[in-house]
């Protein structure tokens, strides 16, 4: 996981750790803004009056709030996990199988950023728009939708390099706690703590 800030890849996990932060706040202010802009355009509606842009705006919002949310859900262990047998097994084979888990999101993760940035390529040079009143280019709200997606793709190759590096160094009990799921005692206290 990235955690930990020394080492040959420290700099890179303080700088992506930093980043996701940000990107984290900046997802929740975007969420509070489109949930304003859906309360206020429901209020308006009851007026007889639109803004025809709560749709467009809450969908873009929707794709680029949640593209750089899950580098942060990674880091922080909050994807959804089905852990009934992993917790289970042997510590070592826990290791194994987060590391094969973490290399095949990786890749899948690898191939959509790759599918986006043709997507936003083909927008800008077919200069696509819209299908509304507004008729917003499309690359406007794609582009910061695939720049959080590689920044997922970043944290999932750091995450991946960091574990290689544990398992060369033959840290395998650290490994199965880096990617892991979160323990159940963690959890509890950070349910008391909000």
């Amino acid at each position: 996981m990235i955690t930990e800030p020394s080492g040959r890849l420290g700099w890179i996990n303080r700088a992506i750790l930093a980043t996701s932060r940000r990107g984290a706040v900046v997802t929740g202010w975007v969420y509070l803004v489109m949930a304003l802009l859906i309360a206020l355009d429901v209020i308006t509606r009851r007026f007889g009056f639109s803004t025809q842009l709560t749709d467009e705006v809450a969908v873009y919002g929707v794709a680029i709030a949640s593209a750089w949310a899950m580098a942060h859900a990674l880091i922080q262990k909050d994807h959804v996990r089905v852990e009934v047998l992993l917790v289970r097994l042997p510590r070592r084979v826990q290791a194994v199988l987060n590391l094969i888990s973490v290399v095949v999101l990786t890749l899948l993760v690898v191939v959509l950023a790759a599918r986006m940035w043709r997507t936003v390529l083909e927008s800008a040079q077919y200069d696509m728009r819209a299908i509304s009143f507004f008729r917003t280019p499309l690359v406007l709200p794609q582009l910061p939708w695939a720049l959080g997606f590689s920044f997922f793709v970043l944290v999932c190759l750091v995450t991946v390099a960091n574990a290689i590096i544990k398992v060369r160094r033959g840290r395998t009990e650290e490994l199965a706690d880096d990617l892991g799921p979160r323990a159940i005692a963690s959890e509890v206290a950070e349910s008391v703590h909000v």
